[in-house]
């Protein structure tokens, strides 16, 4: 049986209903020669798909032949496998036709998951993709940020699930939320304080914070509960804050304002900041400061774990070694956040993907690939690993990492496997007759006859009816409730086709570059920040904010 083998990757969810928890998926192979009816599951978790040469049983990726029987499946009383004899179509849908790579309204299909593997059969063909264990949430959500309660997004901030209302709290976040005693900490132009009721958990605004302590642009907190401090990284200071939050005192400050401070890491002796690509040191004992070496580029994020200690840059991750000398580990493209999940495993958050990076073998593998993540949007809780994206939250379970790149190695495999019997095929080729080279040669050109036909189907079944004019003049029309989920409703498509035909701006920058037009414009005509506010969707304060710079 011919088999067409995609190098396209597919990243969309399936409902809890589907599925035992939503998943990443890959479109591995299509087959493609024989014609599908349909795919069903019998009540012993067998698959079975009916097609124009048989029945066939679905083994991972491949199809093995059982008989000779044609025509629609169906599950008879006893469990067993039959043909209906009047070519009813079970399980009719078209639920994920939106995961072909040659989508259209004319077709149905049927679908079956079973463990790892997701069938769909449309169209004659049957299509085998490989469902990786994630949850996720907040679908079309760009993730900024997440606490153990809070989720921090462009388009509000979540608290156990339910978004906080606009006229009480920050409708956004500009760095880390965080949770510590009892206290939520949300970044929103300065730090915003609020105490978790043990009641009834609503928020409680915490009183005042003292005028002299300046927190304006604040990026993150960080708490060490046998200092009884807080450490705070602010756009161009480093401060310490009692437990009680009524004094501090600046540990470091900045001339610079382009870069942000970043925490490194804390332990109840040292904070290692940086500040651009300069790697600090403050001893907290004495208060001295060690600069401990400039690297290459400016510094993302680091993690500690026992006595390793770790610095990201967006091109590699760096080991700090005891002599105050970095050490490169493995290149990276476009990292920005870093976790240790466990003494040894790191978790890299990057603009193309999720990273796993053992530090004993030295080995990088790809956990989600192609999703671009978001900074600060990494955190580890309760043995749950929460990552954010552009497109919503992903869950995985940190104790099966290993087994998503498992996965992901059978998916690199699986291409290299084809590549073997080519060679293998070809060198038999060489050694054969005319007779054998043309019937090759006859095989391959019905092969790439299936392709073309595959390809043209896509092209002209994908291509969106509007252009990047028309989303733009919608977005103009709704500013205040402009947002790529808006787009997609409007438009009837899917985030593929809005950032293809956007690109290389992304749907986010292109409705705040609209919004700061319309601020500008509006701002230059004498209109009032609620007048502003209320046209673009934005906040009063972050208004006079844009205003102020």
């Amino acid at each position: 049986m011919r088999r067409i083998i995609l190098p396209l990757l597919l990243f969309t969810f399936w409902p809890e209903s589907l599925l035992a928890q939503s998943a990443d998926t890959s479109l591995a192979v299509i087959y493609a020669q024989s014609f599908f009816f349909n795919v069903v599951e019998a009540k012993d978790g067998r698959v079975y798909a009916g097609s124009s040469d048989g029945v066939f049983e679905m083994q991972g990726t491949e199809p093995q032949r059982l008989d000779s029987r044609i025509g629609y499946l169906k599950v008879e009383a006893d469990g067993s496998i039959g043909i209906d004899s009047n070519g009813i179509r079970f399980n009719e849908q078209k639920t994920f036709m939106h995961l072909l790579p040659y989508p259209s309204e004319e077709r149905e299909e049927t679908h079956v998951s079973k463990g790892h593997f997701f069938y769909i059969v449309s169209g004659g063909r049957m299509h085998v993709f490989i469902a990786r264990p994630y949850e996720y949430l907040y679908r079309n959500h760009s993730i900024r940020t997440v606490s153990e309660h809070l989720v921090g997004t462009y388009s509000g901030i979540y608290y156990r699930r339910a978004r906080l209302p606009d006229w009480e709290y920050p409708i956004f976040t500009d760095g880390y939320i965080r949770e510590f005693n009892g206290k939520v900490f949300i970044p929103y132009d300065s730090l915003r304080v609020y105490d978790i009721n043990p009641t009834d958990s609503s928020l409680v605004p915490f009183r005042q914070l003292p005028e002299e302590i300046n927190l304006r642009s604040t990026y993150d907190i960080r708490y060490v509960p046998k200092l009884k401090w807080y450490f705070i990284a602010t756009q161009n200071q480093l401060l310490a804050m009692d437990s009680a939050m009524k004094a501090s005192k600046v540990l470091h400050s900045f001339d610079s304002t382009e870069e942000p401070v970043v925490i490194v890491f804390v332990t109840q002796f040292i904070v290692v900041f940086a500040h651009g690509q300069k790697v600090i040191c403050y001893y907290l004992r004495g208060g001295q400061k060690e600069v401990l070496g400039t690297l290459p580029e400016n510094v993302m994020d680091g993690a500690i774990s026992g006595n390793n200690k770790f610095i990201l840059c967006s091109s590699a991750l760096y080991a700090l070694k005891e002599k105050r000398s970095f050490v490169k580990l493995v290149d990276l493209q476009k990292a920005h956040t870093l976790l240790c999940n466990r003494d040894g495993e790191l978790v890299i958050g990057t603009d193309a993907g999720l990273m796993h990076y053992d530090v004993r073998t030295g080995q990088l593998s790809t956990l989600v690939k192609g999703v671009e993540f978001n900074r600060r949007a990494l955190t580890l809780l309760n043995s749950r690993i929460y990552a954010g994206s552009i497109n919503g939250l992903y869950i995985l379970d940190n104790s099966r990492l290993k087994d998503i790149v498992q996965q992901d190695t059978i998916l690199r495999e699986q291409p290299s496997r084809t590549k073997i019997y080519v060679g293998l095929a070809f060198g038999v080729l060489l050694l054969s007759t005319i007779i054998l080279l043309l019937l090759h040669l006859r095989t391959r050109f019905r092969y790439k006859e299936i392709r073309e036909q595959v390809a043209a189907m896509e092209t002209e079944e994908v291509k969106p009816k509007f252009t990047r004019e028309d989303i733009e003049a919608f977005i103009r029309s709704d500013l205040a409730n402009a947002s790529i989920k808006s787009i997609k409703e409007r438009f009837q498509t899917n985030n593929a086709q809005i950032y293809n035909l956007l690109q290389p701006e992304k749907p986010g920058n292109l409705i705040n570059r609209l919004r700061m037009e319309i601020v500008q414009e509006m701002h230059t005509e004498g209109a009032l920040a609620r007048e502003i506010a209320l046209k673009t969707g934005l906040s009063e304060s972050y208004v006079r904010r844009i205003w102020n710079r």
